[in-house]
């Protein structure tokens, strides 16, 4: 008997019942009949924002989105409950979603797979394989590399539940990195590509429970048809497509993106054996119907780019960057992220009085070497936003200005902390963790005080009031490293025909902190 795995009404979706606060393995049709219910519960955080996107695709085509109005959102949002045109398109298109199909759900059959790939690369010559630890992204280990803190043991890193498998599957896609060589056959080379969600830096609405976070992040106006990777009949009439290198006019193909094809040989023992071939992908240049990313501006190409997380701004907290969040860069024209943009349009509805949601980021951070982006941390941050507050045209204002000095205070206090790496004669990376403080500080009182405020508020009171609170609790935490500085700290050193001590930094952070109360 052929074996069948379908998605749409086997249970492989791991979610959080907010009722009876149990986790609970779902399918699709039951996580989208039930939603309201759950919360997105995987094995890792960016997993669960694959798997969200994954849910917003199948949305995005079974309502049609293009041709959705705000006032079609508002209808099914104050419902609490997805119309059934969802399970109706689940029904109509369910051997698409079947995991060991004629069509096999995120792969290509074997025949599909030796014809894009050059002969010497066909399954029968064994090559381009990708281990099962591999794509698990919890322990991510290569041939090259060997994970020494794996959840698992050496012996039972390539074995994994049927449903875990799947969720890994669809998240690879996602986070792909660039150890793999083979490729497509191409009449022009193109080299293997890091999965998109690998080139962006995954931002997102989150409500009270999962139907509410995909209602919030589900954006509408995109211009084409909805083209999920699911939707085409051959793996060769997608590739056809994806040779284009063309960005995706539509939010259910950006969603499905892919950097690789799969197929998987199963054994006797069940165990699966994957074969893995890059496809070419599309740049990241001024692809601003991705709505999930924050942006910045690239002088080198004068494009828009988007941001992505390194290792290097893993303790810069998102906080600091809301009014990039809210507004964009009005000097480089450089856009707010998409569902921003698309949140406000929903608060003129008029649905969200009285709520606040939150704005997180997430990210898988490789290495940073190009010849792997091998996954060395996740990272997640978030801020509560009042939407009232937070689209109130002073609110707003106010709001953006608070980030402005948080940021402003953090900078100064990392330049104290620069200056006494001076005096002792040291690299400013020896104290980095010292200078990371200021940005939990400031996080935390500017978290503090966004949520006391509110839309009758007097703005400009409570704007003096975060700045003296802001102001104070630098100091504090300057006067606290001063307490345990050392003899060579206080004597200082001549640098540039000047004596510069501890105090002499402190003196010159507090002249800067100064220009904060001031603003």
């Amino acid at each position: 008997m052929k074996r069948s795995f379908n998605l749409v009404t086997e249970p492989w979706l791991e979610a959080f019942d907010v009722k009876t606060m149990k986790q609970e393995t779902v399918s699709l049709e039951g996580l989208f009949a039930n939603a309201a219910r759950y919360r997105l519960a995987g094995d890792m955080a960016t997993q669960d924002f694959a798997m969200l996107r994954l849910l917003l695709a199948i949305l995005h085509t079974a309502l049609d989105t293009h041709r959705m109005s705000y006032e079609d959102w508002r209808d099914i949002y104050e419902g609490k409950v997805f119309p059934e045109a969802v399970n109706d398109y689940l029904s109509a298109n369910i051997d698409r979603f079947d995991f060991f199909g004629e069509r096999p759900f995120y792969q290509v059959t074997a025949a599909e797979y030796d014809k894009l790939v050059p002969a010497k690369k066909r399954i029968e010559s064994g090559s381009g394989k990708v281990a099962v630890r591999q794509i698990d992204r919890t322990i991510s280990e290569s041939g090259n590399s060997v994970d020494l803190f794996s959840p698992r043991s050496k012996e039972h890193k390539d074995e994994l539940p049927l449903p875990s498998l799947i969720r890994w599957i669809i998240t690879y896609q996602g986070y792909s990195g660039t150890t793999d060589k083979t490729k497509i056959t191409m009449d022009e080379k193109f080299a293997a590509n890091m999965g998109w969600l690998y080139q962006i830096k995954p931002t997102f609405i989150e409500g009270e429970n999962l139907f509410e976070t995909l209602m919030l992040n589900l954006v509408l106006g995109d211009a084409g048809e909805e083209t999920p990777v699911w939707s085409y009949d051959t793996a060769s009439a997608y590739i056809k497509q994806r040779r284009k290198r063309e960005v995706p006019d539509n939010l259910a193909a950006l969603y499905t993106t892919g950097t690789r094809i799969l197929h998987i040989e199963w054994g006797n023992d069940g165990k699966p054996t994957i074969f893995s071939a890059s496809i070419p992908m599309f740049g990241s240049l001024n692809a601003l119907i991705e709505p999930m990313t924050f942006w910045r501006y690239s002088k080198r190409f004068n494009a828009m780019v988007p941001k992505i997380q390194t290792k290097e701004t893993l303790n810069r907290p998102l906080i600091l960057s809301l009014d990039e969040a809210l507004i964009g860069k009005a000097d480089t024209e450089v856009p707010s992220p998409g569902v921003i943009q698309n949140l406000q349009k929903i608060y003129e509805l008029g649905v969200l009085k009285g709520k606040t949601v939150q704005l997180t980021t997430m990210a898988l951070v490789s290495d940073g070497n190009v010849m792997s982006r091998r996954p060395v941390a996740e990272y997640r941050d978030d801020i509560t936003l009042d939407p009232a507050v937070a689209f109130d045209e002073e609110g707003q204002k106010m709001v953006c200005e608070a980030a402005k000095v948080a940021r402003y205070a953090v900078v100064k206090y990392r330049t104290f902390i620069a200056n006494v790496a001076k005096v002792r004669n040291t690299n400013s990376q020896a104290l980095a963790g010292e200078a990371d403080k200021a940005g939990i500080v400031a996080k935390a009182v500017l978290s503090s005080w966004l949520a006391g405020v509110s839309p009758d508020d007097d703005y400009e009171a409570d704007f003096n009031g975060l700045k003296k609170e802001l102001t104070d609790s630098i100091k504090e935490l300057a006067e606290e490293f001063c307490r345990h500085a050392s003899a060579r700290d206080i004597t200082g050193r001549e640098i540039d025909g000047k004596r510069v001590s501890i105090f002499t930094a402190r003196r010159e952070l507090y002249k800067d902190l100064a220009q904060t109360s001031a603003r």
